[in-house]
């Protein structure tokens, strides 16, 4: 929202308790007199803050009402737990002061450890209140600026306060049509509001989830048969319980027991490595200089639900055991210790067995199609140039610079990097491709019919200068780029993509055509150009819509500087950094790195991440699957003893008894994989929408899971048929 449509809400709202405001702003921090300040994210917010979402600082306190009244007065701020410990050491903070864009403010207080932010990656290393810090949008209605967050009343539903709010958005409306026709409130729960931003974190989670469902039922499936081959042995101690008269349901409760113990035990280590995997996540670096974290924690709650799954898992995997070793019909447990008997029992095993194979199948394609794409990702044209290509970025107001200042700044650089023997080509721009940050820009197309209630398309968009589209290769496929021209004395301008011309311009020509641009940047704007399509936010976009805008003709102040180079990417840099220094040796640089770099550690980052999961979780369903063939292998030959010897004394060889041994073992691998390749290709249209260069149905990862799976399970089944190959027949039926 705008905030003085925040102020509006809550002044006439009668469904939450309060409303509190926030946004992600960079600043230029700095912790002693005379230090170069350093750029990181701040988060300005609303007095009352730390009030809604219900934050008790560790140390000192929050803002008071007074210091969220008047612009650029009570300069206080509150500090992350992080910062306090890494710059103050975990000391006293009383009368420390701190400089944010060249000003003093005075700390209060300090987070608790436990409180990262209200946002996913955001890691926000000071609070100040939002009026502390002059910016146009605190009292420009059209600038929608604010995230809002807002306590519900105790006896207010979701529904209510929807409505509650659908009201007051009504009357704004009608009161302000110039900045608020078509303006919808929403409410949300902070879960719903993460999914109806990123749907795809849904469809991400759910297969993960549902690989680790399945890999438990591996397991479940391994003990279930471990506890079948106990049965027998078993069930003359359960006889005996049952002659003293013990019944059904003591017998089942022992059992349970038994098999919930080695659940809770295993549930024990599986947190143990939960743990540790947890670190190794949180440890991974995002491609910035700025606090962003992947922040996993094994907290309270999922302590829990490892220990409710892992009773769940024990009870599922021992109840048919436990059913079959407590039946209370005497002569029926003292007629299954008859080894004659047991072979005939042996389907049920075999049909788990092969229900592992099945899995397993599910798992190592998912593991193979993720690996895959991940190494056709890298070889990948995003769109833009990755190699040979240098980005560093710059915050001018952290140094107080006001806006000629920071344009006759930006232009002394751009000047002196175009004269370094190795620099082909230089410009600016606000975001890095496939980067933490993006813009979404609010307007209207002239000859575009909008549904009856919009007013105002949402674009993807980039503020850029000069000189970027020659820096970063893409190339303008009609029209013109940007020029030093394009001022705020010259008309408005603006370039769309290939993807922006064809869904809006249908049949029509963009060059020359008029939008009007919502917020403080806005106006009327003519398109210019067309540039060639790229991915600007993820690898798997599929044609997004995307318009540039001229960043002299913005008052955009943190910028990220893009030069081509001729030779050495990475040898640039020391380079550039002093030619930077020179113009300004107080102007902090940060996130200077390669393309290369930021490709491979930010836009590769999620197709990685996703594809190390799968496959470690993969890995792990394989070994558990090559265990439960090899069991059920072995406790069939242990089983079939007799047999075997009667075989080889009337002439069986025993390259003939190896053959039916391993015969049985292919038979279960060919049905689960048959079943298993079924029912992944049932899946692609799932998997389609995670994948990025790899078709759901490549024919070189089903072939080779095929493959590995043929090969490592019958390994597994040779030492189980070698051991019934060498039984000697006179040693078999004398033990009979």
């Amino acid at each position: 929202m705008s905030y003085p449509d925040v102020e509006d809400f809550q002044l006439t709202q009668q469904s939450f308790t309060g409303l509190t405001t926030y946004r992600n702003i960079p600043l230029g921090l700095s912790t002693a007199q005379g230090q170069q300040a350093r750029t990181t994210i701040g988060a300005s917010v609303s007095g009352n803050f730390f009030g809604v979402l219900g934050i008790e600082p560790a140390i000192g306190r929050g803002f008071r009402p007074e210091e969220d009244q008047v612009t650029e007065r009570d300069l206080v701020a509150v500090i992350s737990h992080s910062l306090w410990q890494r710059e103050y050491g975990g000391l006293d903070i009383s009368g420390k002061t701190i400089r944010l864009n060249a000003k003093e403010f005075t700390i209060v207080g300090v987070v608790p450890k436990s409180f990262s932010g209200p946002e996913l990656f955001v890691r926000p290393e000071v609070y100040v209140p939002h009026r502390a810090i002059k910016e146009t949008a605190i009292t420009d209605r059209k600038t929608r600026a604010a995230q809002v967050y807002a306590r519900l009343k105790p006896a207010i539903s979701v529904a209510a306060a929807q409505e509650d709010v659908r009201r007051i958005g009504e009357m704004l409306e009608e009161r302000y049509p110039d900045s608020n026709k078509g303006f919808r409130a929403s409410v949300f729960t902070q879960l719903d509001f993460r999914l109806a931003e990123s749907p795809e974190e849904l469809t991400l989670a759910a297969i993960l989830l549902t690989v680790a469902i399945l890999v438990l039922g591996i397991a479940c499936v391994n003990v279930a048969n471990l506890l079948f081959s106990t049965a027998p042995v078993r069930t003359r101690e359960m006889a005996m319980k049952v002659a003293l008269g013990a019944d059904r349901f003591r017998l089942v409760r022992q059992l349970l027991l038994e098999s919930m113990i080695v659940a809770i035990g295993g549930t024990i280590m599986g947190l143990g490595i939960a743990a540790v995997c947890s670190q190794f996540l949180s440890s991974i670096q995002f491609a910035s200089n700025l606090p962003l974290k992947l922040d996993t924690r094994i907290d309270f709650r999922v302590v829990l639900f490892a220990l409710g799954v892992g009773l769940a898992s024990g009870v599922i995997s021992g109840l048919v055991p436990a059913l079959r070793c407590s039946r209370t019909n005497l002569n029926s447990l003292l007629r299954s210790t008859d080894s004659r008997l047991r072979s005939n029992r042996m389907w049920t095993r075999r049909a788990l067995v092969a229900g592992q194979v099945t899995v397993s199948v599910i798992v190592l394609v998912l593991s193979g199609l993720m690996i895959r794409d991940l190494r056709l990702s890298r070889k990948a044209h995003p769109g833009f140039r990755v190699d040979r290509l240098v980005t560093m970025s710059f915050n001018p107001a952290g140094a107080q610079y006001n806006l000629e200042q920071t344009r006759t700044f930006y232009r002394q650089l751009l000047t002196r990097f175009r004269t370094i023997p190795g620099v082909e080509a230089a410009g600016f721009g606000q975001h890095i491709p496939l980067g933490v940050s993006s813009t979404t820009a609010s307007l209207s197309i002239d000859g575009f019919q909008m549904a009856p209630d919009q007013q105002w398309l949402s674009i993807q968009s980039d503020y850029i200068g000069d000189g970027y589209f020659d820096a970063i290769g893409i190339p303008i496929v009609r029209g013109r780029a940007f020029s030093m021209q394009d001022t705020t004395a010259a008309p408005r301008v603006a370039i769309v993509n290939e993807a922006m011309a064809r869904k809006y311009w249908s049949g029509r020509d963009p060059i020359g055509a008029r939008i009007q641009v919502q917020g403080r940047d806005g106006g009327p704007t003519e398109v210019i150009g067309i540039a060639r399509d790229a991915k600007y936010r993820n690898l798997d976009e599929r044609e997004l819509p995307f318009i540039y805008f001229a960043v002299e003709q913005s008052g955009r102040s943190m910028l990220t500087l893009f030069v081509a180079t001729a030779g050495s990417a990475p040898n640039m840099i020391s380079r550039l950094r002093s030619e930077a220094s020179a113009v300004d040796p107080n102007q902090p640089v940060y996130d200077a790195r390669t393309m290369t770099e930021h490709f491979e550690q930010q836009a590769l980052l999620s197709i990685r991440l996703v594809a190390q999961v799968i496959t470690g979780v993969g890995s792990v369903g394989l070994v558990l699957g090559i265990l439960g063939l090899y069991a059920i292998l072995a406790y069939s030959v242990s089983q079939r003893t007799r047999e075997i010897g009667i075989r080889m004394a009337i002439g069986e060889t025993r390259a003939g008894v190896l053959r039916m041994v391993l015969k049985e073992g292919l038979k279960l691998t060919v049905i689960g994989i048959s079943v298993g390749l079924a029912m992944t290709l049932a899946l692609t249209s799932v998997l389609k929408e995670m994948l990025v260069t790899v078709s759901p149905r490549d024919p070189m990862v089903y072939a080779v899971t095929v493959v590995l799976l043929v090969v490592v399970n019958m390994t597994a089944c040779y030492f189980p048929a070698r051991r019934a190959s060498s039984v000697d027949p006179n040693g078999a039926l004398r033990g009979d």
